[in-house]
């Protein structure tokens, strides 16, 4: 680390911000007309979460193995990015998966929504960690907060619980 220390909160504040990340990181499908149950398609959506979930896990098993290799020492900002940078590639590829679900009209408009907000928080990650890295990560509070809650009440609980 290049002229300062981060602290355990920091670190911490900053995992929490990446499950957040993952917790943003589901979507809608474009069906149209008659097409899979509203069960078939939370099904779907919520097993691309999971498996997700378990790319996401990964990273983060990388990133611990990188600290303890270095001897509890945080990898290098550059570093840090490049792993956020993977974490975020992670969610642009399961958002276009479940963008390319089929299901019900009106729960996909709903998801729909709820995804746009998400990427546009997503975008706005994006430019933090671009120009304001250590911003982003000492943050105190989770942009994606108020995302969580409304998965749950869309049913796709995979995606809000973690």
């Amino acid at each position: 680390m290049v002229g300062r220390a981060r602290t355990s909160t920091s670190v911490a504040r900053g995992a929490a911000v990446t499950v957040a990340l993952l917790a943003a990181a589901c979507g809608s499908g474009d069906g149209e007309g008659a097409g899979p149950s509203e069960e078939e398609y939370l099904r779907d959506a919520n097993a691309v979460c999971a498996e997700v979930e378990e790319r996401v896990a990964e990273i983060g098993e990388e990133f611990s193995a990188e600290i303890d290799a270095a001897q509890g020492q945080l990898p290098s900002d550059a570093r840090m990015q490049e792993l956020y940078g993977e974490l975020l590639g992670e969610l642009d590829a399961m958002f276009a998966r479940v963008r390319g679900l089929d299901g019900p009209d009106d729960l996909e408009a709903d998801v729909a929504e709820l995804l746009d907000d998400v990427e546009a928080q997503l975008a706005e990650t994006r430019r933090q960690i671009e120009d304001d890295f250590d911003g982003f990560v000492d943050q105190e509070e989770d942009p994606f907060a108020d995302l969580a809650p409304r998965f749950i009440e869309l049913g796709l609980d995979d995606c809000a619980a973690t």
